[in-house]
């Protein structure tokens, strides 16, 4: 929680004296503008994030190009598939990179590289909604074909209702505030100069795990209904205000 207050240079010239002729400590006078008063707060809360983006991959190998292709699209094809009768309708699954490349491998002998086959790798991207799927949708693609989770990151994207609530709470505290410090002043807030005010949420919260041997994440769920366990972990979001009040 923060605060500051600038307030009426006059109107605080002579409590800022005795202050200062009264109190053992040094003061800093205060930095004002002539009948105003400026106050800032802010409130900020932890909330659950509303999206969750996965990426993975499919790779796939073999000495002919077109083979490495009809291979990736299998696999791929098979797990857009199945992941589609997950998805609700404000879900979406796309492809969001596509490579082929020719591997080479080094010659001891002649002292070259040598091409060794192709790879191709199809990455998926799934975006969520119901974030408490998270760990059922890694499985499914896993034990369908997927040999890299890539990444996975929670956002909290609709911030409308707690943006309000952090602001209005912080409006408040301003508000008070400034009373508090012209009413031993025989002051009061007369209106409002100025309003500026700002809410943002933490882009995103990505849960550090080596997702890289996918295989391996698979074969450990096999035999299993249990999904891979995944905690989505809380958002903060951050409220803050600025507003100046004219005195009276």
């Amino acid at each position: 929680m923060m605060k500051k207050l600038i307030i009426n240079c006059t109107v605080l010239s002579m409590l800022f004296l005795g202050m200062t002729i009264f109190s053992p400590r040094v003061l800093s006078a205060p930095v004002c503008d002539k009948g105003t008063i400026t106050s800032q707060a802010s409130e900020f809360k932890y909330v659950a994030p509303d999206t969750a983006t996965i990426s993975f991959a499919v790779k796939t190998t073999d000495k002919n190009s077109q083979k490495a292709v009809e291979l990736n699209n299998q696999k791929v094809s098979k797990i857009i598939e199945v992941l589609k009768k997950t998805l609700n309708a404000d879900e979406a699954i796309k492809t969001s990179y596509y490579t082929l490349t020719q591997n080479y491998e080094y010659n001891n002998i002649t002292k070259k590289n040598v091409p060794d086959g192709y790879e191709v790798i199809n990455t998926l991207t799934v975006k969520l909604k119901d974030t408490q799927k998270t760990g059922k949708i890694i499985d499914i693609a896993t034990k369908n074909g997927a040999t890299n989770v890539n990444s996975l990151s929670f956002t909290l994207q609709n911030t409308d209702g707690v943006c309000k609530e952090l602001t209005a709470k912080a409006v408040l505290k301003a508000k008070n505030e400034a009373q508090s410090v012209l009413a031993p002043l025989g002051k009061t807030i007369d209106a409002i100069s100025s309003i500026n005010y700002s809410c943002t949420a933490n882009s995103s919260y990505s849960p550090y795990r080596n997702f890289a041997m996918a295989k391996g994440l698979a074969s450990t769920a096999e035999g299993s209904d249990s999904a891979i366990s995944i905690e989505q972990g809380e958002t903060r979001v951050d409220a803050s205000v600025t507003i100046v009040f004219t005195i009276k």
